[in-house]
């Protein structure tokens, strides 16, 4: 008799041994699987096929109609247990729309908002332009690869899995400790952008020094992230849709003040010729631009974090990926344009100018080109709630890599704490505590601008590995797909419309950068090296260098294994929809039903489909 064991592997994917075995809660609509073997009847209850649960004493006990009971059992360790594995599963709350503003409100952030004004006093218009646009075609590349990779294996933590089963585990641990402290700093970067924003309104900066702005930020972003994940995609929404609105006013009204619709003269390309398109900072300045443009684009991944907790990722996620990504750029492209035409690169209060107590974002500095300072104040506002946004999403994505980890066996199981409410409690603490070193920006009058140019500088640099790291890991895939003669057009739902050509294209870019900061970090433009600049510049890159070198050292001292990259003929295929003949089969014969379905489509339908 075969092995009639639920087939699972390393990498905690979908498991299941037929497609009839992957089921869909009509009620919820999470997915869950059935236990098809004979052993399954002994550990299955009489009323018929519910998953197996660990014992819980507070349901043998009549629930409390006291709230404060309940919120005290809701952070117990959840029932819902995987026998096999001893691990506790998120929660499937998330819808496709949830995907798509979980990613735009984890990129819309003080990157576009407060650091592209570092861009522009580095740059330039035109460079702030050049720079982000090629940061955008490296992002599409990406992520159409990471769409292909999450359809054909949706797992926790997604990419940080993928390179410990595809390139190599100590790189694998290299990024999935790089890719959590990226999430993890950014909460105080958040934070510490927050005491600068206030600052634009001198009254509430007298009432409210730095770290009572912090104190407030950082309670609200706590609040928020002990809620299920479901609130946290409700808030979500609600804040993307804000910020969406905030930005498309902000376009039409940037046009009528350059037009001199709006304000007290036409601007048109005023400041295009005086004080100029370039800032005179050259090939530096560009590479600044890149790393700050990689930040900012920096939660377009947050689809891949989301995955496992998407109710139906063959169509959410796909989806998801390929309307972020237009959404993001667009909004992006076009808001940098209104500000190269608004703001001059000399600006005083541009973050990064270091020539006033001020520094303000570039949005808000467009906007009181008018009469009075109303549409300036409001954008100030929505700063300040696009800063709740990503803090919220920085716990939320740090959390998750966290029990991603933990999994992968490359942090302590303690982490993968899950309470009754779905919530990875120990890991939103440490994720939570990192907040506090916002902190640290109140013992210097120039603190807050300091830190934030260190942490932002950091996570560029991180964002670009990780995202070669994702180009990489699908370039591999193909080749293990290659290896086990499975062909990705016949049974996977979403494939990279780039192929291999775009993979290869985003790895490039990311090294280029890599390299190039290096260069302009050891032999500045100017001809002053600075101690402080250059580890400002490549700190992010050491960081991932030691990660990596000690995880090689200790499994060569503690094992003696040692390699560079995975062999690929061992990469083991044989689970999720690749578990066996029979499940790959039903796949795509579903896949095809699916596909002659869109056929019959009118042509703009299937259009549409294609790019989003």
């Amino acid at each position: 008799m075969q092995k009639s064991k639920l087939m699972r592997n390393r990498s905690n994917s979908y498991n299941y041994t037929s497609l009839s075995d992957f089921q869909i809660d009509p009620k919820t609509r999470s997915q869950s699987l059935s236990l098809p073997n004979s052993n399954a009847s002994s550990i299955r209850n009489n009323s018929g096929g519910e998953k197996p649960k660990v014992e819980d004493n507070v349901t043998n006990n009549k629930k409390s109609k006291n709230p404060i009971i309940k919120v005290i059992h809701s952070f117990k360790r959840s029932a819902d247990i995987d026998l096999e594995t001893g691990e506790t599963k998120l929660k499937s709350e998330l819808n496709g729309f949830s995907l798509q503003m979980i990613a735009i409100g984890g990129s819309i952030g003080t990157g576009l908002l407060l650091g592209s004004g570092k861009s522009l006093s580095e740059g330039g218009a035109v460079p702030l332009l050049l720079g982000y646009l090629l940061v955008a075609t490296f992002i599409y590349c990406m992520c159409q690869a990471l769409g292909e990779l999450l359809v054909a294996m949706p797992v926790t933590g997604s990419f940080t899995k993928y390179s410990v089963m595809l390139i190599d585990k100590s790189w694998g641990f290299a990024m999935g400790w790089n890719y959590c402290l990226q999430w993890l700093i950014l909460l105080p970067m958040e934070l510490v952008a927050a005491s600068m924003t206030v600052k634009f309104w001198p009254v509430v900066a007298d009432y409210l020094p730095d770290y009572m702005v912090i104190t407030i930020f950082y309670a609200i972003i706590i609040l928020m992230n002990l809620l299920s994940v479901k609130y946290y995609g409700l808030f979500e929404i609600i804040f993307s849709l804000l910020k969406v609105v905030a930005i498309i006013i902000f376009l039409i009204i940037g046009i009528f003040i350059d037009i001199g619709v709006i304000g007290n003269e036409r601007i048109g390309f005023k400041y295009w010729k005086d004080p100029g398109i370039f800032s005179g900072n050259g090939f530096s300045g560009f590479i600044g631009v890149i790393v700050t443009a990689a930040f900012s684009f920096s939660g377009s991944e947050l689809v891949g974090i989301t995955a496992s907790e998407a109710r139906n990722p063959d169509k959410e996620v796909p989806k998801a990926i390929k309307q972020v990504f237009w959404r993001i750029c667009g909004f992006y492209l076009f808001s940098l344009f209104i500000i190269g035409l608004l703001v001059p690169f000399n600006h005083p209060n541009l973050v990064g100018d270091h020539k006033s107590d001020v520094n303000a974002s570039p949005f808000v500095l467009a906007l009181t080109n008018t009469r009075d300072n109303t549409f300036a104040n409001i954008m100030n506002v929505v700063i300040l709630i696009s800063i709740l946004s990503v803090g919220n999403s920085s716990i939320y994505a740090s959390s998750r890599t966290l029990i991603a980890l933990s999994e992968n066996k490359q942090a302590p199981s303690l982490l993968n704490y899950i309470d009754k409410k779905k919530r990875p409690l120990i890991a939103i603490g440490i994720s939570i505590s990192f907040g506090s070193l916002a902190y640290i920006s109140v013992l210097s009058p120039t603190g807050s601008e300091i830190m934030f140019l260190w942490l932002m500088s950091i996570s560029g640099i991180s964002v670009l590995c990780t995202y070669g790291t994702i180009t990489f890991c699908h370039i591999r895939f193909r080749k293990v797909l290659k290896l086990n003669k499975i062909s990705y057009k016949e049974e996977l739902p979403f494939c990279s419309q780039i192929g291999l050509t775009g993979s290869w294209y985003g790895l490039f870019i990311s090294v280029v950068i890599a390299i190039s900061q290096i260069y302009i970090a050891i032999t500045p433009v100017n001809g002053h090296f600075a101690i402080t600049d250059f580890f400002q510049k490549v700190l992010g890159l050491m960081v991932i260098s030691i990660f990596y070198l000690a995880h090689k050292i200790y499994l060569y001292t503690r094992y003696g294994e040692f390699q560079l990259l995975v062999d690929l003929k061992t990469v083991d295929m044989k689970f999720g929809r690749f578990a066996n003949d029979q499940i790959r089969q039903e796949f795509k014969t579903k896949f095809q039903q699916e596909r002659f379905i869109m056929n019959q489509k009118p042509w703009y339908t299937k259009i549409y489909n294609v790019w989003c």
